[in-house]
């Protein structure tokens, strides 16, 4: 059985990798951290589950909920949405197409879980009306 992680074909894909240190999440925590003007920087699974509960260095209340209890989980679970469609579907892996997703759970969970009116992206800053 092949144990190479389907996003960035270059590791063995362990959990720590794929929410982690795959070059792929890599990519979206820094996107995410421009988005939310916070310094996002997850490496392994213990670093995740620190920002979830905690949201270290956040800046304030309203962002580090926001990045715990939606952004957070959306990037996880599109990253884990897009990993078995490319495993089990033979989906070609995108970037592009992981962000796209990110952004997509954060703004129907934003809105569904948080009560926001909006939930949306401004020139690359996530913006949250509630």
């Amino acid at each position: 059985m092949d144990t190479t992680c389907d996003l960035c074909l270059s590791a063995i894909e362990t959990a720590d990798h794929l929410f982690g240190a795959c070059p792929a999440m890599i990519h979206i925590w820094k996107h995410l951290s421009v988005a939310t003007s916070s310094r996002i920087s997850i490496m392994n699974l213990e670093e995740l589950w620190a920002h979830m509960v905690e949201a270290p260095n956040l800046g304030n209340e309203a962002v580090r909920v926001a990045v715990a209890r939606i952004i957070l989980p959306a990037a996880v679970w599109a990253t884990w949405v897009t990993r078995n469609g490319v495993l089990f579907r033979q989906n070609r892996f995108y970037i592009e197409n992981l962000w796209d997703t990110t952004v997509g759970f954060i703004k129907d969970w934003g809105c569904s879980l948080a009560g926001a009116r909006r939930v949306f992206l401004l020139r690359e800053k996530l913006v949250i009306e509630m």
